[in-house]
């Protein structure tokens, strides 16, 4: 579970316990927050993708690296929608096991 989609839910839910409200506008505005963040729940469990500059930031390396690495054909695997490109989690996840070094001791 992504840290957005566990913030999400916590908000979703201390909302969801808020008591009576006074008037129109709050319940309006309750309303809002709570469809915007069942909107970013449901999306994130649905693309499970994250962009280039998120997993530059994530391993901590130029996005210029992802680049080069998907022309030379190596690196972690990713999806090409159009002119988009996206990682899936668990392709990244994977990839990060498979690089894993064991020492001996």
């Amino acid at each position: 579970m992504t840290d957005l989609r566990k913030a999400a839910e916590m908000a979703l839910e201390a909302l969801q316990d808020v008591p009576y409200m006074s008037n129109e506008d709050d319940w309006l505005r309750h309303a809002k927050v709570v469809t915007a963040l069942i909107k970013a729940i449901k999306q994130s469990d649905s693309e499970g993708l994250i962009t280039q500059s998120e997993l530059a930031n994530r391993w901590r390396i130029s996005e210029a690296t992802l680049e080069r690495d998907r022309s030379l054909n190596k690196g972690c695997r990713y999806v090409k929608i159009g002119h988009s490109i996206r990682y899936r989690l668990a392709d990244v996840e994977a990839y990060e096991n498979e690089c894993t070094v064991e020492t001996s001791k």
